[in-house]
């Protein structure tokens, strides 16, 4: 799914890869919580903007091709 975001250049190559991360470390949440190193978690705790930075991007996308 996120490629297909990258390939209409809705979102960044940057963002595709974070969110290729954030899927496996949900993944890995999800399915090998017994193993999950709290220094990992907390990494990805840092990083919520991210999820701000994904807004952004597709708004603007929108912006420009349809509400432009």
């Amino acid at each position: 799914m996120f490629n297909k975001l990258r390939e209409r250049e809705i979102i960044t190559n940057e963002m595709e890869e974070k969110l290729k991360e954030m899927k496996a470390f949900c993944n890995t949440l999800v399915h090998r919580y017994d193993h999950i190193d709290d220094k990992l978690v907390y990494e990805n705790l840092n990083n919520l903007g991210d999820f701000l930075e994904f807004k952004h991007q597709i708004t603007a996308f929108f912006e420009n091709n349809y509400y432009g």
